[in-house]
């Protein structure tokens, strides 16, 4: 990952498909599903069992497969823009989520769990969540996204502070096909992928590769040399300072394979992504560096059994492997190029028991264990010399037991009690309850009173990276563990068969997050638990589904109630409106319409994008093709930097789009 702050703060160590449409849901098999089966869909990221959303012990947001492809979605940031609640932004290398209040430029999402199947992907250097290109499954492959508001951790432990994203990839079962798509797009951009699924008896295959380059777009210096680059306006550039090409870069491959064959499941995913930065500040401008790459592997092995009435078994083996590598270019003088290595592998097992023997209860117990056999932080200098400012190599071991029962006391109410007890090597034990009391007066009514506790223990790269010279790095044996408290009222009516009104009220409370902080006195950096945030807000959402057309709009308010340079007003949006719709147009075509509008964010004044996208069959060819526009209306959009005084704003891309022809084979 880009650790800017590790470069940039210190001055680095011297003074960051077409789903197939043959199994991708047209227009006519959506009108063919149930309404209440698209409006109540089936989750299972709240809890560690699936159940209807309104059954949930939480308020969670289901993105279809058919919503991915008919808006033209090509990462999990761009998918969970439309949520309510939650804020993405991004600064040309990575995405970023702010939830019901809280956002730090930076903190590289580890306040977040990103899950895929149940199986977490934060990764156990840096702990990151990866929302954009370097996340390692197309989202061609994802059968929908949950995103589970509040903390979490009594479900999956650290790192679910203030929300959970699941990712349920597609199953292998139906027709046995193949796909290649062809893309092209503003920008240089061109994309290949092939994918083929062969379904068996008891399971089946599914192989999937893509490949994409794109040149990004082309950037002229309109801020003073050595802080950062913006694109010059259209029409307005500064004289004398020509747009260059080749400082956004992106080259990107991956690869998944996913085998199925009664209770087994195997999959594998890798990503191999290298990205250009043009957005670090104290580089030489117009030369290609910075440049980051990002490698990311994921494996998972899975048995589930019935074992006899009402109980049943799974057992899980994972392992991942994440290695960031980032260079850049700094006038001391000498030029000098500077390199930051980051590794983390690892490998875990699951074990849990779901039992309905007894009467009115559906319990769950499990344990986890997780070993961080590779932590690897490495800074020096590539030339000239070859100066080491940190090697730094250790491991780390994390362990926890959980439990959960869904109690129905009444006819009408349901207790969810869940609790989780952790221990983390280095960094201490946390225990994380979660309470939520569910009303259910009729079929059309469901209110739900939550309250959860999450916590966060220090990663490698705040405990131990450690540069110990002017400007660097100052190791803070003292760090604890970040703690959130939530607590929430969520309300859920659908009137209508085709309706479904939502809403809720939060209020968030965290302490001892971790900041980074200057000492004068030392001139050093250094990680402290000197963090409180608070915030209270409103949500309200009315979706609708009527046969093929479908949409949804939300609105939130937010109040910050600490005042800290973390929080609040400083970079999370005190007002949202958002809006998602797919109409169906004549021969099976259709137009997907996202639109986001969200008020100031610090120095991040605030904007409205729209976004559009055109899908529909082309028999003369065999294909379907699909065609987007990105920032539509080509609005001058920024999302808070990374840094709120060296690098306040990050210009986002203007108007951008992209064509994609996608030829299914055979059944």
């Amino acid at each position: 990952m880009s650790h800017w702050r590790s470069i940039f703060h210190g001055v680095v160590a011297m003074s960051t498909g077409l789903a197939g449409v043959s199994h991708a849901q047209t227009a006519p098999e959506l009108a063919d599903l149930s309404l209440a089966t698209l409006l109540d869909m089936e989750v299972t990221g709240a809890s560690r069992f699936a159940g209807r959303r309104s059954e949930s012990a939480a308020a969670v947001t289901v993105i279809t497969h058919e919503e991915i492809r008919a808006l033209g979605h090509r990462t999990l940031a761009e998918a969970l823009r439309s949520v309510r609640g939650v804020v993405a932004s991004g600064d040309r290398t990575y995405d970023y989520l702010g939830v019901r209040g809280f956002f730090a430029g930076g903190d590289y999402n580890t306040r977040v769990l990103l899950l895929v199947d149940g199986n977490r992907v934060n990764d156990q250097l840096y702990d990151q969540a990866y929302l954009g290109t370097e996340f390692p499954i197309d989202l061609d492959l994802v059968e929908r996204i949950e995103f589970v508001s509040g903390p979490g951790s009594a479900v999956y432990g650290a790192n679910a502070l203030f929300g959970v994203i699941n990712v349920i990839t597609r199953s292998t079962a139906g027709r046995a096909e193949a796909h290649a798509r062809v893309s092209l797009g503003s920008d240089g951009l061109r994309a290949l992928r092939a994918s083929w699924q062969r379904p068996t008896a008891q399971g089946g295959w599914q192989l999937a590769f893509s490949r994409s380059l794109e040149a990004g777009e082309a950037l002229a210096e309109v801020a003073p040399v050595g802080m950062a680059l913006t694109p010059a306006p259209r029409g307005a550039e500064a004289p004398g300072a020509p747009a260059i090409a080749g400082l956004d870069p992106e080259r990107r491959s991956a690869l998944y394979a996913r085998w199925d064959h009664g209770p087994w499941t195997a999959s594998l995913s890798h990503v191999d992504r290298l990205k250009g930065s043009p957005y670090v500040a104290g580089q030489v401008f117009g030369d290609p560096l910075p440049r980051f790459r990002d490698t990311l592997t994921l494996a998972s092995l899975q048995f589930e059994q019935t074992l006899g009435r009402g109980e049943q078994f799974t057992a899980r083996v994972q392992a991942g492997s994440y290695r960031f590598l980032g260079d850049y270019l700094f006038d001391y003088p000498p030029l000098t190029v500077n390199r930051d290595v980051g590794r983390g592998r690892w490998w875990g097992l699951e074990a849990r028991l779901t039992s309905t023997r007894v009467a009115g209860h559906r319990l769950v117990v499990g344990a986890e264990w997780q070993r961080a056999w590779d932590l690897t932080q490495q800074n020096f200098d590539l030339r000239p010399g070859t100066e080491r400012y940190l090697d730094d190599r250790r491991s780390r071991d994390r362990g926890a037991l959980f439990g959960e029962d869904q109690w129905k006391l009444l006819e009408h109410w349901t207790l969810h009690l869940g609790a989780r007890i952790d221990e983390v090597s280095g960094g201490g034990h946390a225990s994380s309850p979660r309470i939520a009391l569910a009303w259910r007066p009729d079929a059309a009514w469901s209110v739900k009173a939550i309250h959860g506790r999450s916590f966060r223990a220090p990663n490698a790269y705040e405990a131990f990276y450690a540069v110990d010279i002017p400007a660097g790095y100052q190791l803070n044996p003292g760090l604890r563990p970040e703690r959130v408290r939530g607590d929430e009222l969520s309300v859920e009516w659908l009137p209508a068969p085709a309706w479904r009104w939502s809403g809720s009220l939060y209020r968030n409370r965290a302490s001892g997050l971790l900041i980074l902080g200057y000492d004068d006195a030392s001139d050093r950096f250094r990680f402290d638990n000197a963090g409180a945030f608070g915030a209270r807000g409103a949500e309200l959402e009315l979706e609708h589904v009527r046969g093929a057309l479908r949409w949804r709009l939300n609105a939130s308010l937010n109040q910050d109630l600490s005042h800290t340079a973390v929080s609040g007003p400083m970079l999370y949006p005190r007002r949202m409106l958002k809006g998602t719709a797919i109409v169906p147009l004549a021969a099976q075509w259709r137009l997907g319409t996202e639109f986001a509008a969200v008020s100031r964010r610090g120095a991040a004044a605030g904007h409205a994008l729209l976004n559009l996208t055109l899908s529909g069959p082309l028999p003369a060819l065999g294909a379907r093709v699909q065609f987007s526009l990105r920032n539509a209306l080509d609005r001058d959009a920024r999302d808070p930097g990374p840094d709120t005084q060296w690098l306040p704003t990050v210009p986002q891309p203007r108007r951008s789009w992209r064509l994609e022809l996608d030829w299914p084979f055979g059944a």
